[in-house]
């Protein structure tokens, strides 16, 4: 089996004032993993200067990994100190699928892991029944990584969790889509397909509420922010019309889909940015004056939200796409928009 290895590479930026030009030099590079298939989803720099590398692995105890495998993919966590070398490992899981895609540290300098679990109850360190086939799974540790509580949220489908974040009440804000009808935790009925599913928990895990927000396709969150007012920024893709919770008609095959809501949950505006073909969705930044960054890619041309051809003229079936980075301002307004990319060319 093919190995895939974690790996870490940290850059310095040199900045020459006199060409207002920033070079990148590598400072240094690591290399984690064991005996099979290691995947990193998630980097956070942490408050020693250290990071924390989050994914999934199926190898057992091997390499770099010193607990043994407890079955199908596990979570993996590695912290290094600030020139990547490793301090300790930690792996989560259960008797099946366990994938961690994202993961913060809390306040106290611990960490919480969110990803989804497939695990049956009282296997490894899943403590909790399944809703379905697939639910959010979360892992909270001290900051040594070792586990002091886990959770499990879903409802009688697929619950697929991509972002978590510590809110400012030392609380939690899940984030990811639904394919459940409303169903153990899942309290909204289905708009259609999956849904952008939101739960808010307490600093032990524990649900406060959730909230679900879609339109009559596909709808996958990816990356959510607690905004400055305590609402949060929600993004991702859409494959909907304009219908349930998404309120502009598509540009294409599929768009960018960025939701705000109060402090509750409840949606305050959505806006939907895209062209002709497909746009995906990768992460946000709120901006200093109270907008928001967009980054992603796009395979669409000219047109729609997208103001700049594309760099790839090859055929359209074999372009495979530009960043795509959209400025918004604090009501999802678009300022402007810029592509960047080459010209894409298949190996021989």
């Amino acid at each position: 089996m093919k190995k895939l290895f974690l790996t870490l590479l940290y850059f310095i930026f040199i900045i020459h004032s006199s060409f207002s030009q920033v070079n990148l030099a590598k400072q240094w590079d690591h290399t984690f993993g064991g005996a099979d298939v290691e995947i990193l989803t998630s980097l956070v720099k942490t408050s020693d200067g250290g990071f924390i590398l989050g994914g999934f692995s199926r190898s057992d105890s091997s390499g770099e990994i010193s607990q043994p495998t407890r079955g199908g993919r596990d979570f993996w966590v590695v912290k290094t100190d600030s020139m990547g070398n490793k301090v300790w490992d930690k792996r989560f899981g259960g008797s099946f699928e366990d994938r961690l895609f994202s993961m913060d540290q809390t306040y106290d300098g611990g960490f919480i892991l969110g990803g989804f679990t497939a695990s049956d109850s009282g296997s490894g360190d899943v403590t909790q029944s399944s809703r379905g086939s697939v639910d959010y799974w979360i892992v909270r540790t001290d900051p040594l990584g070792n586990k002091l509580w886990d959770k499990r949220l879903g409802g009688n489908n697929l619950d697929n969790l991509s972002c978590i974040q510590q809110t400012a009440d030392s609380g939690f804000i899940l984030g990811g889509w639904t394919f459940s009808d409303s169903t153990g935790e899942v309290t909204g009925n289905s708009r259609g397909g999956e849904d952008y599913w939101l739960v808010k928990t307490d600093k032990l895990g524990n649900k406060q509420w959730d909230k679900r927000y879609g339109g009559n396709s596909n709808d996958e969150l990816f990356f959510l922010q607690q905004t400055t007012n305590g609402g949060y920024i929600l993004g991702g893709r859409t494959f909907s019309d304009s219908s349930g919770e998404v309120s502009q008609n598509s540009r294409g095959a599929s768009d960018f889909w960025i939701l705000k809501t109060d402090p509750l949950g409840n949606k305050v505006w959505d806006k939907r940015f895209g062209g002709a073909d497909k746009d995906f969705f990768v992460a946000l930044q709120q901006t200093t004056e109270g907008g928001y960054i967009l980054g992603g890619y796009t395979q669409s041309d000219i047109g729609g939200d997208v103001s700049e051809i594309t760099r790839d003229t090859a055929l359209t079936a074999a372009r495979k796409g530009d960043f795509w980075i959209v400025k918004i301002d604090s009501i999802g307004t678009k300022k402007w928009d810029k592509r960047f990319g080459g010209f894409w060319v298949e190996d021989a």
